[in-house]
């Protein structure tokens, strides 16, 4: 077993987290939201990555949502997940 040494410095190596650069998807998926949200059987909107890419992420009510629905928008691919209704709780 390998011993893993302390730190041992006064006050230790903290550095502040890299600001990344606000991502080309995000900002198109904050320019069509309410669009999106407006189609039918849409319940939300997302981002997440496939295939090494950044997506738009449709969560629908049902199957049914998903004919008519473009692939892309403004170069950024969407995708879609089956979500069934979405209520917000009470609090």
């Amino acid at each position: 077993m390998t011993k893993v040494p302390r730190e041992t410095a006064a006050v230790p190596y903290d550095p502040p987290p890299k600001k990344t650069p606000r991502s080309r998807a995000l900002a198109v998926k904050e320019r069509h939201e309410s669009e999106l949200l407006s189609l039918p059987g849409v319940e939300g909107v997302g981002l997440t990555e496939r295939d090494g890419r950044e997506t738009i992420v449709l969560y629908l009510r049902g199957e049914e949502a998903r004919s008519g629905l473009p692939e892309e928008v403004e170069g950024v691919p969407l995708t879609t997940e089956i979500t069934g209704e979405i209520t917000a709780l009470g609090g």
